[in-house]
């Protein structure tokens, strides 16, 4: 894996950007059905916001394409991975809070709010206190109405995640009686490979067709509440805007039981940017730099990249074919409608979704860590030697022995994310460069003590600790 970065080459609808489509009608002027558009690595912010949307749909078509999926031969089940392991986690998350956002834009008294706001103060000083404080949004008339309907949306479509899960969960121990399944995975290394290199540079590009741009470039309440289910936001929109996809009948349609309960200030971080977000394209304001930021949520895309991680990990100790289905539905989908759940909804992050008469419990999500001493204290317990901790858990002191020899490298390593330094440091423990592979997870852990990853890279560093 060579880091997860945000895929340069996202498909461009016809109508481009959030600020285009508030001044622009749903539709008008779309190419022909069935043409696409690659978009560049230098989109301005109203572009990568619809890029954002476009990666995000990819993703539910996939969901589509992995429910309706029917693995008979390890070919098939290759593909299916393919579209599990594909999507760029920053991309991904990106999407999913464009598209709460573009939805909480529907609520007339959300809008209205925000309009009114400018109305009395103007919209520059409505714009710079949005810009200047990610909780103002919350102050608007409607805000609570808005952000049950993006909450309602976005459970129902980790719902979907879940089930697509659930298909796989059971494809791995049905499948174990099949002859072809039941074999030894032969060629797992490179199965995993080729699969990391999907969400790296020159991978995976997310393309739809152009036909779908009045589906997907929403400006604020251009969406009736009475279009149902079926209408952008609804429980059942995704069903409806891939179901040429699907190749056979789905289940019911999805049911969520969602109910308001407290929430910890990681979700609540990422409820005000959504709701910011809106309030911001509501006053046509949408490409601003403070949307860009409100669009990330650091805390989702690091629970995206460990259950990546734990996906290749889960590949990598596969010794049947049929085992690969369960590392796509524990890892590859579950953990994903986990990730989707708790970072972008005010109910608690174990609760139930239902779906048809199937329930599916999402499970607690651990808590981001607290420091980067802790976190290497906690994966280091049971070590004997106190000295090894301090090894393990200090920011990077070259020494003089090698300081010149590894300056170079020391640089190389400052520009890369969490992501990049672990995935660096598995390239280069691959090709025997043991230290400078410890130098790229002490530089994790040193810079990204919160990173869920900077656990895992603690306890590699222990490990190879007790070997020496």
């Amino acid at each position: 894996m060579r880091g997860i970065r945000l895929l340069a080459a996202c498909a461009t609808l016809a109508l481009l950007g959030v600020a285009g489509a508030q001044t622009t009608p749903p539709g008008a002027g779309a190419p022909a059905a069935g043409a696409t558009e690659a978009a560049t690595a230098a989109a301005p912010p109203a572009r990568q916001f619809q890029n954002a949307l476009i990666a995000y749909a990819v993703f539910q078509r996939d969901i589509s394409e992995l429910a309706a999926a029917t693995i008979e031969s390890e070919a098939s089940l290759d593909e299916a991975l393919e579209r599990v392991a594909r999507h760029n986690g920053e991309a991904l998350v990106r999407g999913w809070t464009t598209y709460g956002a573009d939805v909480v834009a529907q609520s007339p008294a959300f809008v209205g709010g925000a309009r009114e706001l400018a109305g009395r103060i103007g919209r520059e000083a409505a714009i710079n206190a949005m810009a200047g404080d990610r909780t103002k949004a919350r102050e608007l008339s409607g805000a609570q109405e808005a952000e049950a309907l993006s909450l309602r949306a976005l459970a129902a479509d980790a719902a979907r995640v879940a089930e697509a899960a659930d298909l796989f969960d059971g494809y791995a121990r049905t499948l174990q009686h099949r002859p072809w399944a039941s074999a030894e995975a032969s060629g797992q290394e490179d199965r995993v490979r080729r699969l990391r290199a999907l969400v790296g540079a020159g991978g995976f590009a997310p393309m739809l067709p152009m036909s779908l741009a009045p589906r997907l470039t929403i400006a604020p309440l251009s969406v009736r509440a009475s279009e149902g289910a079926a209408g952008f936001g609804g429980a059942g929109f995704w069903d409806a805007l891939f179901g040429d996809v699907s190749r056979r009948a789905r289940a019911p349609a999805i049911a969520v039981n969602f109910t308001q309960s407290a929430a910890g200030e990681r979700s609540r971080a990422a409820r005000d940017g959504m709701l910011s977000l809106a309030a911001l394209q509501a006053l046509a304001a949408g490409q601003t730099p403070a949307a860009e930021l409100y669009a990330r949520d650091a805390s989702a895309v690091a629970c995206v990249e460990m259950a990546r991680l734990q996906f290749y990990q889960c590949l990598s100790s596969v010794r049947f074919v049929n085992e690969n289905a369960y590392c796509a539905a524990r890892h590859g989908l579950r953990d994903i409608a986990v990730c989707m759940s708790p970072s972008l909804s005010s109910a608690s992050p174990a609760r139930e979704i239902a779906i048809g008469s199937a329930v599916v419990e999402l499970p607690q999500v651990a808590a981001p860590l607290e420091a980067a001493p802790s976190a290497a204290e906690a994966a280091l317990e049971g070590v004997a030697d106190a000295a090894e901790v301090v090894e393990v858990a200090a920011p990077l002191q070259p020494s003089a022995a090698s300081a010149g020899d590894d300056a170079a490298f020391r640089a190389s390593l400052g520009g890369l994310g969490a992501g990049e330094l672990f995935a660096r440091a598995d390239e280069l423990e691959e090709q025997g460069a043991a230290a400078q592979a410890r130098m790229a997870r002490r530089a994790l852990i040193a810079r990204f003590p919160d990173s869920p990853l900077a656990l895992v890279a603690a306890r590699q560093l222990t490990a190879q600790a007790g070997e020496r």
